[in-house]
């Protein structure tokens, strides 16, 4: 009897046992473990280009931050503006930079991604000096035309990161890549700040005190020359993949196409001989 007793107590606890393993394995994943087991094969598969699409978000938000961040200091301690009049320079420079965005965005589809972002680039440089030389109100031009170029190549930046993206993985690779970049740019302004402090400039105040100021326009100069030149070679280099998706879809479609056709064809073929006996027994 006792044995009996210990073979069903056994026979009990297998079954618990296996009870508990099922519970266990039909419990559905994490929505964590889905995102590493997603994200795992991308890094693998795919570090090179997240690496440059890093690299190139670092240079274009270096070109944003160091052409923007320091230039309300600059027009207001180097060229002595007022705040309206630092403010009225910052709307022109915004309004270059909206119709910059716009248009040059929207010839890339045209003229191709790196095309279009590396010609912005050579003429962005070229405006350097009208940029910070000025030294009246007709600086508002060189703001204009400089921000028209620095926007305009960030009118490109979003549809060709999302291009250079593999497909399955691109939400996080476009984030990711942009928010490093982001990350990394985030100290234009000291540096520039800091850079500063190396080109000391002696002006003389109105109550005929001197007082030490800073030249922070030869320092935005050389910074915004240097991303410059950073950012044509990171373009000039790098791959890309203009209307991938349109060419994809195309291809999907035309092979639905042509599957759909196929399947018609067999269709008629099994109607035209199904009707054959028909035609048969009439006659």
């Amino acid at each position: 009897m006792k044995l009996i007793i210990v073979q069903v107590k056994k026979i009990i606890s297998i079954h618990i046992v296996t009870l508990n393993t099922l519970d266990k394995s039909n419990k559905p994943p994490s929505s964590m473990k889905i995102f590493l087991r997603t994200i795992r094969p991308a890094l693998v598969q795919h570090w090179p280009m997240l690496i440059y699409l890093v690299l190139m978000m670092t240079g274009f938000n270096f070109l944003s931050h160091g052409s923007q961040d320091l230039y309300p200091t600059f027009l207001a301690s180097t060229l002595q503006f007022s705040h309206g009049l630092v403010t009225v320079t910052t709307i022109v420079s915004n309004c270059g930079a909206i119709i910059g965005g716009m248009s040059v965005g929207y010839l890339s589809s045209f003229f191709g991604r790196r095309l279009s972002i590396l010609v912005v680039l050579v003429i962005g440089a070229l405006l350097i000096p009208a940029y910070v030389l000025p030294q009246g109100k007709d600086i508002m031009a060189g703001a204009f035309f400089q921000q028209m170029c620095v926007q305009g190549v960030w009118g490109v930046v979003p549809i060709h990161l999302i291009e250079l993206s593999p497909a399955q993985f691109r939400s996080f690779v476009v984030g990711t890549a942009y928010q490093l970049g982001n990350l990394i740019s985030s100290a234009s302004s000291t540096i520039e700040a800091t850079a500063g402090q190396h080109f000391p400039k002696n002006t003389l105040s109105t109550n005929s005190t001197s007082q030490q100021q800073y030249d922070y326009g030869k320092v935005m100069a050389i910074f915004l020359a240097c991303v410059y030149a950073y950012l044509f070679i990171i373009i000039l280099l790098g791959p890309e993949k203009r209307n991938i998706d349109e060419a994809t879809t195309t291809t999907t479609n035309n092979k639905n196409d042509d599957h759909n056709e196929t399947y018609n064809d067999i269709q008629l073929d099994e109607s035209s001989a199904s009707d054959c006996p028909k035609t048969t027994k009439d006659v």
